[in-house]
């Protein structure tokens, strides 16, 4: 718990002081990239150059949590929230100074709320073995929020090529609804089969990630094109997960840490001087491992106050970002 203060209260230090340095410039970005920032190639003087951009991205993936008893004649319970073709709008600011030296920070947000799916799955191997026992399908809407921001130093490692060190910080929340669906088991007779209600559960995730990282740009001058790959990784980052199972009146809580890895790229038109349009693939993996606890706050099987705690809980998923957006650099 200490090392989650420490690493929160760091964030919040970062944020702070980043903005006021960078308080001409209000903008957006994407989750826990190198988003498109300064035309670096254009701009070898030490002046200060700020470049803004809206953006539309698609986010496609999943994010999968899964908590069990003992591996011995225990149990494994696991629930797959899928995000499907999420819209965010949002952009980007970025400002470059002392010659090298760029700041960039955003925000995004899901513009309609995302159709998707929750797979539920239980597993009982003291009594049925390894045969999956209860099987739920449900659709989901879904909500997103991404915010990044990362300070990256540009080396010139020759006319054209740019080597550059990042590190940055990235927050991400999820929220998940189920509605209709239908209910499977092998044993009908002890579980139950049919149709399932909407509103059924609810489910948050907040995902906090200090990264570091390595960016590689060039430049294409025929074709007034530059290109910037990259790669992202955190042993640090942290999930704080919330499920709420409405009709079984059962609240779960769960903390989980571990590591986080992003690789993506973008191309860049040059329209002229200052207008740009870029394009960019980004992806995201998370591998999470903690605890959770249960609360029933209602009912009487368990007893309305009963509380588990001490559970095993894995969090994992992977996540694919397509973008478009335009820059204007001044």
């Amino acid at each position: 718990m200490k090392n989650r203060y420490y690493i929160r209260r760091w964030f919040a230090m970062f944020w702070i002081g980043s903005i006021m340095l960078f308080i001409p410039v209000a903008g957006w970005g994407m989750v826990a990239s190198n988003v498109p920032g300064i035309t670096i190639f254009d701009s070898q003087n030490n002046d200060f150059h700020i470049v803004l951009g809206p953006s539309l991205q698609i986010e496609t993936g999943n994010m999968t949590s899964t908590i069990q008893g003992p591996e011995n004649g225990g149990w494994k319970s696991r629930l797959e929230w899928s995000l499907d073709k999420l819209i965010y709008l949002g952009g980007v600011a970025s400002a470059r100074f002392l010659g090298q030296y760029e700041l960039t920070t955003g925000f995004w947000k899901s513009v309609a709320r995302g159709d998707g799916t929750l797979k539920d799955d239980d597993w009982f191997y003291g009594i049925y073995g390894n045969s999956r026992v209860v099987h739920s399908n449900s659709g989901t809407e879904t909500d997103g929020l991404h915010v990044n921001l990362n300070f990256c130093y540009h080396v010139i490692l020759k006319e054209g090529l740019v080597l550059s060190p990042i590190v940055g910080f990235s927050y991400t929340k999820w929220d998940w609804e189920t509605r209709t669906g239908y209910q499977t088991s092998i044993d009908p007779f002890t579980f139950y089969s049919g149709p399932l209600e909407a509103g059924g559960v609810l489910y948050q995730q907040e995902l906090y990630v200090p990264y570091i990282g390595l960016a590689l740009s060039g430049l294409r001058p025929s074709l007034a094109l530059d290109f910037h790959v990259y790669a992202l990784y955190s042993p640090l980052a942290q999930c704080d997960d919330e499920d709420d199972h409405v009709f079984r009146s059962k609240f779960i809580l769960g903390e989980t840490d571990g590591s986080f890895l992003s690789l993506g790229g973008n191309l860049r038109w040059k329209i002229n001087r200052s207008w740009s349009v870029v394009s960019n693939v980004t992806y995201t993996h998370y591998d999470l491992s903690g605890e959770q606890q249960q609360y029933f706050y209602a009912g009487t099987n368990p007893p309305a106050g009963t509380i588990y705690t001490g559970i095993d809980l894995k969090i994992e998923g992977s996540q694919t970002y397509f973008g478009l957006m335009t820059t204007y650099e001044f």
